[in-house]
């Protein structure tokens, strides 16, 4: 015999299923033919409406934007400079375009980081968001005002369909 939890889960499973209309999904639209079925996949993703002074408090802290919301943000920002901390060898394989690289594995690194005007907007990325949000942490402690930091990186940025170039 079910428990009543057990049956108030399966009806709250039923209720959900039915809710968000049975399991169909409208990211790709489909096409049948008589002997063929044909997948057409879902637009490109388009960017979200930033102003230039949103998102952004007025003090000394970094924010991490979504892929979509950070190519907004980075394309209102007037100034602003966008660094790919990556290995060069990392680079190599593509990198948002008009980035440019400051190694975060060279010895030089912070020197070349601190060579940046403090009032200068900087987007900040990686591969994955590990080494762009210790940048972003750094340049927070040095006394940086703006701080744009891509969550999940270039690995985000792909998946987000967004363009990379060589």
């Amino acid at each position: 015999m079910l428990s009543l939890f057990t049956k108030i889960g399966f009806a709250l499973l039923l209720l959900t299923f039915v809710a968000c209309g049975g399991g169909e999904s409208e990211s790709a639209a489909t096409t049948s033919t008589a002997d063929s079925t044909v997948v057409k996949p879902p637009p490109p993703p388009e960017l979200p409406n930033v102003e230039a002074d949103v998102l952004h408090p007025d003090s000394t802290l970094s924010v991490v934007l979504d892929p979509l919301t950070f190519a907004a943000k980075y394309k209102v920002t007037e100034g602003a400079v966008l660094i790919d901390v990556r290995t060069p060898e990392e680079v190599e394989n593509g990198k948002i375009e008009g980035s440019m690289n400051i190694n975060y594995r060279k010895g030089d690194f912070e020197e070349k980081m601190l060579e940046l005007d403090k009032e200068t907007p900087i987007f900040l990325y990686c591969a994955s968001g590990g080494r762009s949000s210790n940048t972003a942490n750094f340049l927070v402690e040095q006394g940086y005002k703006q701080i744009y930091d891509l969550k999940k990186g270039i690995t985000g940025w792909r998946i987000a369909g967004l363009e990379i170039v060589k």
